[in-house]
This record gives C-alpha cells, structure tokens and sequence, in this order.
C-alpha cells in the first residue's frame, strides 16, 4: 500500500498499527508491506531544508551552499548543474509543491558541482562555511542515491542505483546502508519527513524478502509511487478545463479519451522535441559537407570577416601588455613565456565542466564511430588516479563501475582534446553575443571552431578521409550542444523576466476566471 503524508493517511496509519519497526499490517489473511509516496518525501525534505538546518553525523546541512552555487553558475557559458535554477534555490508557493524541482536539486550533478566548487574555495567565506558546504554537498549525493534506488525504472540502466532490487544489483545494500545513514540526521523542525523515508525504505525491503522467497527475480520500484496515478488524474482534470472536481461521466468520458489519445500518441523518444533534434543535426550536416558552393563561401567569408576584425582587436591588447611589461625592469622576463592551456588557470568549477563536457565529445565520438585510433588519442582511459585538479568534477559525478571505481564509465579526456575544447569555448564565447541572431548560425559556428582548432592546434587536425570525419564530429557535437543549450538558456531568462513582469503588474487576471476561459 502506498499514501502521501496527509494528516488523515497518518492517522489511518496508527489505526493500522504500522510503526517504523514494522511496516506492515494483515488484512484477511494477506501480509500488506506499507511505504509513503518516495517523491513526495522528498519534495517534504527540501521544503523543510530551506527554513531549518539539518545535523547529519554532526555536521550541519543547510539550504545556503545551493544558493551559493546557483549564484556561481549566473552568466557561465558553461555549468555544472545546467538544471539548477532560480525556481530550484528560491521557489515560491506554486513551486514548492512541484516534486521535479525538488528532485533536481538532490541531484548528483549538483552534489557533484556543489563538492567540485568547495574544493576550490569559490563557495562561502570561511573554512567553516567550506565545512557546511561539503557536508551539504555530500547530502545531496545520498539522497540521490536514494531516490535512484526507490524510483527504479528499467533493469537495464546505466545508472547502478537505478536497476531496481534484484539479486545481481547493490540496491539492496545501498538501501540497508541508507537506514543506518538516515538514522545518523537530526531535525529540530518536528517534520515527519525522515521518519516516513526510513518507514518507506523498511516497507520496500521488506515486500522484496517476501516476494523474493516466492520466486520473484526483480522489482522496478518506481512502480510503487502514485505518479502514474496523479497523472492521470491531472489529465482528467485538464480535460476539464482545470475542474478540481469533474463529476462521475466527465470522468467516464476523459477516460475514454484518454484511451484513445494512448492509441494515437506515439511511443516516448519519438515525439517532436526528438524529431526537432534531428532536423537540426541533419540540415548542419548538409551545411558543413557543401564545401564547394556559394553557400559554404559565404559562412567561410563570415568567419574571415570575425577573425580578421577580433585578431586585430586582441594584438592591440597584447601590444599594450606588453608594452607594460616591457616597462617594468623587475619583471621575470620567464613569466612572459608561453605555457601549455592546461597550466595556465587555476582550477575553477566552469573551467572542470569544460572537461566533462570534453570527454563526453569522446564518449559520442567512440559511440557513432567505434574507431580505436582516435579514442586512443583522445582520452586516458586508463587513467586509475585522481592528479590533476581539472578531475575533481569528473571524481564525483562518475559512478563506481567494473571499469574504473575512481572515474566509473566516464571518459577522461587527454591533453589535446581538452586544449581543443577550451579554445573552441573560448573562441565561441567571443563571438556569440555578436552572431546569436544570424542565419545559418550552425554553419557559421562551426566554420568558425573549426578555424580556430586549425591555427592553434595543427597536430589535431589529420587530413587522411576517414579521421577528418571523426575531427568534424567532435566540432559538430560541440557547437551543437552549445547552440541548443544557450538557445535554451535564453529562452528560460525570457519567459522569467515576462512572470516577473506579469507578478509585478498591478492587474492580475482572477485565477477562477482563467479556469472558467479553458472551458
């Protein structure tokens, strides 16, 4: 049986005589296991989180860090938690009742980022700010861990924690480990939320030993929460034009409906945001491999026009530097010399983003084409050790794997290939806020990494057919990604400046009323 944590369920549950040592009752002669609804949980942790500190093995756990690292990640090109917004750190009433949000905020990408970011000393002001932040940081990976566990949706994914219970997976363990973990958390606010989590994991446990001894060889546990439910409700009451109460026939004839939506629908992966995807990818292609004609002139004629008009710009710059320099008799004249990229800046959390994101290019170039060559070339997979700084962020996001228990499945990016994409980030970063709007921005783009990998990194360029091809991919899949998530980035900042428009305008509609005009 599975519930939310409304008043009334709670008190149903005590008359049952369901307790956090037995999560369970008989009816007839059936043994019932007993859980909450895992999302809502939660969403309850996080709204209770953002008022109160929580003590977990001692150390404090507090809703700032987030903000902190939200703060940090404004204006980057390039972030470590891309999902993490404003509507995340700071929700209003609405917003607090939505569980995606709170799901995406116990995140491995933002435990990841938020630890990667404390290591660098860019979150807080003071080591006992650091110390909070860690702890905080590592909150967040467990309850992932959890989550993933208790939302399980296919025996077959990536993800470790996400395989559902079964014999030959560590969900079990981690689940068993979790009691213990959250047995360790303190908190002072009176909220039922840690109680009802660890009477859950118990219930879960316990429905897997019984159904287990009766040959049962997995379960997906996300089959085990009221989403299907509350979706479908939803669907009833949008049918209705947003009625929170639809009588017994409009509920009878939404259903019927609803089964024939289900018939017309196609399945999930292909529906139009894919089906956008692809055309995007397709008509770049058709771009970049018309080298020959007018069109391909004009975009190269673009690129030459940019170069030629920033180059200019930027040895202006450097005259002047060193100009200043030169000036400066007690200067070393060593610190003028020219220094691998790699060695240049100090590690920051944008900077170890840029690596993932490199060694992700690798992962989908090896994915389209298997060619050993270059994914001998362009990563170190046999990397064993975390010694440099610039792996922090790829440390903790990776899972544990038969591959590698430092850096799981991911890839690791060699030198030349994260050189690339740093100038490639810089070179794009330079020249976006000037072409956002022009057409054919895709080819454009890429022409302009292209040229930019050529001039600075001559040995990655290899002119032989097949390899060039692989070269293209790793620029196609970098711009593309580029382009799709500033495009959605953009958007987002858009559609945020026109609510706070709407909320700060003195008119607003009747809430009623814009039920009353779906109808």
């Amino acid at each position: 049986m599975v519930c939310d944590q409304s008043s009334s369920n709670q008190s149903a549950i005590k008359k049952l005589g369901i307790t956090l040592e037995n999560p369970s009752y008989k009816f007839e002669d059936h043994d019932i296991s007993f859980g909450f609804d895992a999302p809502h949980i939660f969403k309850s942790i996080r709204n209770t989180l953002i008022n109160n500190n929580f003590t977990v093995e001692g150390k404090i756990v507090s809703w700032v860090p987030l903000i902190q690292l939200h703060e940090l990640q404004k204006g980057k090109s390039c972030k470590a938690a891309p999902k993490l917004t404003e509507h995340h750190v700071k929700p209003k009433a609405f917003e607090k009742m939505k569980v995606k949000l709170a799901v995406q905020v116990f995140s491995n990408s933002v435990g990841a980022a938020l630890m990667t970011a404390t290591l660098n000393k860019e979150i807080g002001l003071n080591d006992a700010d650091l110390v909070i932040a860690a702890a905080t940081a590592d909150f967040c990976i467990r309850l992932n861990r959890i989550f993933d566990c208790l939302n399980a949706r296919s025996f077959s994914d990536s993800n470790p924690y996400r395989k559902g219970l079964s014999e030959s997976t560590r969900v079990e363990d981690e689940l068993n480990k979790a009691v213990d973990w959250v047995n360790t958390i303190e908190d002072n606010s009176q909220s039922p939320a840690f109680k009802n989590l660890l009477i859950t994991i118990k219930g879960i446990l316990l429905l897997w030993s019984r159904l287990k001894s009766k040959g049962i060889r997995y379960i997906l546990t996300s089959r085990l929460n009221q989403d299907k439910l509350e979706n479908f409700f939803g669907f009833l009451r949008e049918r209705c034009g947003y009625n929170n109460n639809p009588t017994l026939t409009q509920c009878i004839k939404n259903m019927q409906y609803a089964v024939l939506v289900t018939l017309l629908v196609p399945p999930v992966g292909t529906n139009c945001e894919a089906d956008q995807a692809r055309l995007l990818i397709s008509n770049f292609n058709s771009y970049v491999k018309d080298t020959s004609g007018e069109f391909s002139e004009n975009i190269d004629r673009q690129v030459e026009d940019w170069f030629a008009r920033n180059d200019a710009h930027l040895e202006s710059d450097q005259s002047t530097l060193h100009t200043t320099v030169t000036e400066n008799p007690t200067e070393d004249i060593n610190t003028t010399q020219t220094t691998p990229d790699t060695a240049l800046e100090t590690p920051s959390l944008e900077r170890q983003t840029k690596k993932y994101i490199a060694g992700y290019l690798a992962y989908r170039l090896n994915n389209k084409h298997h060619c050993t060559d270059c994914f001998t070339k362009y990563t170190l997979n046999d990397k064993l050790q975390l010694d440099t700084c610039d792996d922090t962020l790829l440390f903790f996001k990776a899972y544990p794997s038969v591959q590698s228990d430092v850096f799981g499945s991911l890839n690791v990016p060699s030198d030349l290939l994260f050189n690339v994409i740093l100038a490639c980030y810089e070179v794009f970063d330079r020249a976006f806020q000037e072409n956002a709007r022009i057409k054919n921005i895709s080819a454009f783009f890429y022409a302009l990494v292209r040229d930019e990998v050529i001039k600075k990194f001559p040995t990655f360029w290899v002119h032989d057919d097949l390899h060039h091809e692989h070269q293209k991919c790793i620029l196609e899949s970098f711009v593309y990604l580029q382009l799709k998530y500033r495009a959605k980035w953009i958007s987002k900042d858009i559609r945020d400046k026109k609510r706070k428009n709407f909320e700060t305008s003195a008119a607003k509609p009747n809430p009623k009323l814009m039920k009353l005009s779906q109808i």
